[in-house]
């Protein structure tokens, strides 16, 4: 309920932060700036503006039709694959045209493409064109001659219904080339420079989590051959950075599914390997889907290799651009859907050329380009930096950037770092605590509490023993004093918990029979589980509290606590009156608050030890915390048989019973609700038409 309740609250937040950000946002872009912390949007200022829309015109040709590839070649140009008028375009660094490409001779006989959906250029200027319904690559020279026609690849490891449909081409320093086909599920082609097939790589594995392994124990076949029907998603897109990773995309991708196949962007190596860095987490509008209009996950259709490491992905869904460091973390995003300058329709294919972000557009048929903002070209400057080891001016350039936006969780991570990096601890944990970085946090606490333990270590020590000695000297005092002035002395209320929670049978019989505990007692040890639960959260260390202090709400704290046990309670009490229970209602509520501490013991020791823990001691306070949620359970049934003089079996049974009463009531209570809410809205209606007919 607790995280139910955080989920709803952040939604609420950040649908009003974004309707915000669009009012804001239509003056410098026509589209959001935001990137994400957590499960919180953070608006960020605007990383890329657009700058030029670039049609047929501008590019001194006729009219594009279907456009689907762009292509930055080593020489400088930027080449077009102008699908739907069976074209390749060479533009040069003013976009204009310096070469079309659309017929060749093909052994003294004029051939042309057919729907060319990729291209590739390699150092030479050699072009490597996916001609997709021709089934064929065309490798031509600069000129446009012929030099090489690969075929359908030939290998009894292919099936043997294979259509062969090549949508992408793109080739490593070593002359291998790579080819996406189109409804090819078994990863790229691999062919060598003489276009003969090597292998199959990269292939996705399909994985079942454990709920669908066990739901497939209990499926019929028919529900069998639909599970089985899950395939590994086709690739759609294929790019080579420098080091000849080849990075892959995928369209088809399913939130709620699992496995290799459902990473939406991958890194491949030679041996088919994803090796991709996911810190963060690169699948653009996965999480926040439910803030726009549009729903489900992104659609990714192409990556482009920047500088560094950096790459940036295109979601053809919403229109965006994400752009993400060599972790994963996303560092900005620009772009949207619309018809106004600036925006998308169907976004194809993206490129970075020129300093400049260029998204090929296939519905209005134009490339739109998108100039780097100072605030995002400060960014790829603290990368670069980062990259080079000049971890000074990554600092400053860092400083830099925070000067725009004080709170992006981003920069707050890196200057955590730099910190980290610099040996000052303590400021590195200021920033990672502002970011939420727990991980990062916990490896500088962990060096800060030794500089701490080390700096104190003489007068700690020397406290710690006055301090175990004053105690020892107390009990000592307070032994003999009892020695020589004996006196029975019946346990109080509140000292008698500590006796039932040690001895639960004999606790819990002498607290109905011998009225040894009392209803106030147990009210107040109710009272003292809320403020337990109010304490965890309040003074929990950073690195186990999933709850920031500030952000926290006391009210959710008790209802944890109290509703449900208010509804335990009250459906004991209705289930033991109806299966002999000795029990009143007061005995199984001061019972019940009895029962409860452990959670005021334990909890507060849990919290109070794990501000001085790290990530890697967690064990320990996640054992305390489960610890008293156990013992709790415990208690409780141990009370259900005592107050009620049943056997253990039969308090079982009425537990269960019980459990099951409760589930009908808290029904019951929602149902109710939704009728409520149906009739508030059926009397509304009314009288709404009543007034307007008035």
């Amino acid at each position: 309920m607790k995280r139910w309740f955080k989920k709803a609250a952040a939604a609420a937040a950040a649908a009003l932060l974004l309707a915000g950000l669009s009012l804001q946002a239509s003056a410098a872009t026509p589209y959001d700036n935001y990137i994400y912390d957590e499960e919180e949007v953070v608006p960020v200022p605007p990383a890329a503006t657009p700058s030029a829309s670039i049609d047929h015109t501008a590019m001194g040709t006729t009219a594009l039709k279907s456009p689907q590839d762009l292509f930055v070649a080593p020489d400088g140009y930027l080449y077009v694959a102008d699908t739907g008028n069976n074209r390749i375009l060479k533009l040069d660094k003013q976009y204009a045209l310096q070469k079309e490409f659309r017929t060749f001779l093909n052994n003294g006989t004029e051939d042309s493409f057919a729907s060319p959906s990729g291209i590739f250029v390699d150092e030479s200027g050699n072009l490597l064109v996916a001609d997709t319904d021709n089934a064929r690559l065309v490798r031509l020279d600069p000129e446009g001659n012929l030099l090489a026609v690969y075929g359908e690849p030939e290998s009894p490891l292919l099936p043997a219904d294979f259509d062969y449909r090549p949508i992408k081409v793109a080739g490593d320093s070593a002359g291998r080339i790579f080819v996406a086909s189109r409804g090819f599920n078994r990863g790229l082609l691999e062919l060598d420079r003489q276009g003969v097939f090597v292998q199959m790589l990269g292939a996705s594995q399909v994985t079942y989590s454990l709920t669908e392994m066990i739901w497939r124990l209990f499926s019929t076949d028919a529900q069998r051959d639909r599970m089985e029907a899950f395939v590994p998603a086709e690739y759609n897109n294929i790019s080579v950075d420098a080091e000849d990773f080849i990075f892959v995309t995928t369209g088809t991708y399913d939130e709620d599914s699992s496995g290799e196949s459902m990473t939406p962007v991958r890194r491949i190596n030679a041996k088919g390997d994803d090796v991709l860095r996911r810190v963060g987490n690169p699948v653009a509008d996965e999480e926040f889907t439910e803030l726009s209009s549009i729903k489900g996950p992104s659609l990714v259709v192409d990556v482009a290799n920047l500088n560094h490491g950096l790459y940036a992905i295109l979601d053809q869904k919403r229109g965006r651009v994400f752009v993400y460091n060599v972790d994963g973390v996303m560092l900005f995003m620009f772009g949207g859907l619309g018809q106004t300058f600036g925006t998308l329709t169907t976004p194809a294919s993206l490129a970075y050329y020129n300093d400049e972000f260029l998204v090929l557009d296939a519905g209005k048929n134009q490339i739109m380009s998108y100039e780097l903002t100072e605030y995002a070209r400060l960014i790829f400057l603290a990368e670069e930096y980062k990259d080079d080891n000049n971890y000074e001016k990554e600092k400053e350039t860092w400083e830099a950037v925070l000067g725009f936006n004080e709170n992006n969780p981003v920069v707050l991570q890196e200057m955590g770092k730099i910190a980290y990096r610099q040996r000052d601890m303590k400021l590195a944990m200021e920033y990672f605590r502002r970011c939420d970085d727990k991980a990062n946090y916990s490896k500088a606490f962990q060096f800060y509490r030794r500089d701490l333990i080390n700096q104190y270590f003489t007068v700690g020590g020397i406290l710690v023993i006055v301090v175990l000695a004053a105690l020892l000297a107390l009990h000592f005092f307070l032994r003999q004093r009892r020695k020589k002035h004996p006196k029975e002395k019946k346990k109080g209320p509140f000292r008698y918990a500590t006796y039932v929670i040690f001895r639960p049978f004999d606790g819990f019989w002498d607290l109905k029979r011998e009225n040894r505990g009392s209803l106030k007692a147990g009210l107040a040890l109710i009272g003292l589980a809320g403020l337990a639960l109010i304490f965890q959260t309040q003074v929990t260390g950073f690195i186990f509290n999933p709850t920031q202090p500030e952000d926290a709400n006391f009210l959710i704290d008790l209802a944890t606590l109290f509703i449900p046990l208010l509804l335990w309670v009250t459906s004991s009490w209705c289930v033991t009156s109806l299966m002999d229970g000795e029990g009143s209602f007061k005995t199984i509520v001061m019972s019940s608050g009895y029962a409860l501490t452990p959670l005021v013991i334990l909890l507060p020791v849990a919290s109070l030890i794990s501000n001085v823990m790290t990530e890697t001691e967690g064990a320990i306070y996640y054992f305390l915390v489960a610890l008293a949620y156990i013992w709790m359970v415990g208690l409780m049934i141990a009370s259900v048989r005592q107050i009620h003089n049943y056997s253990m079996g039969k308090a079982l049974f009425v537990i269960l019973v019980t459990l099951v009463v409760i589930l009908i009531i808290v029904f019951v209570i929602l149902l109710c609700t939704a009728l409520l809410q149906q009739m508030v809205a059926f009397f509304a209606d009314i009288y709404s038409e009543l007034a307007n007919r008035a």
